[in-house]
């Protein structure tokens, strides 16, 4: 199963929080996020409800980037 580097956000928070990047073992990037989060995930949304970056590296190449939104 691929690697991923999920950052958790949470910018309704006061003041707005940031997670170091956690390291998870997941078969696709949503799962990946899920894991850390208990929000409900959409791939659209504004940049308040960010709540997830997941990122996939092959070597020290970025292979993938997805974010992941609070579902309004």
């Amino acid at each position: 199963m691929p690697k991923y580097s999920v950052t958790l956000y949470d910018f309704r928070a006061k003041p707005p929080s940031v997670t170091l990047p956690q390291t998870v073992e997941a078969a696709e990037p949503m799962s990946a996020a899920r894991q850390l989060t208990g929000e409900e995930l959409v791939l659209n949304g504004h940049f308040v409800n960010l709540v997830a970056e997941v990122t996939r590296h092959d070597g020290k190449v970025v292979a993938q980037r997805v974010m992941f939104y609070r579902k309004p």
